[in-house]
């Protein structure tokens, strides 16, 4: 019952976690672009969780760099994915991202 209240509140934040008591077929991440005010570093991180069709789980941080065209896959344990209740927030391991205007959204 508490994943179908926290499904329904995601619903109203579209920026906030929605796989609530998934665990098969279901991905999700957020896109974070970063440009330097010269342009010399242009990187996009996203952070996300993937669970397979078969139920195999895991949570990751890509890494997009947009001028050297490399990409690079940081892959955690489901674990140590933190996704929180209250609004976008979510951590990997001793990773967070969060919004700018509330840093004391930080899960756990």
């Amino acid at each position: 019952m508490q994943d179908q209240l926290l499904r329904w509140r995601a619903l109203w934040q579209p920026e906030m976690y929605h796989g609530w008591g998934r665990k098969h077929n279901y991905f999700e991440g957020w896109y974070f672009k970063l440009v330097d005010p010269s342009s010399r570093a242009v990187f996009a991180v996203i952070p996300g969780v993937s669970y397979a069709q078969n139920g195999q789980a895991h949570a990751f941080i890509q890494v997009l760099d947009g001028i050297q065209c490399k990409a690079y896959y940081h892959q955690f344990p489901i674990e140590a994915f933190q996704p929180s209740t209250d609004g976008f927030a979510v951590q990997l391991g001793n990773n967070f991202f969060l919004p700018k205007k509330s840093p004391s959204t930080c899960p756990n």
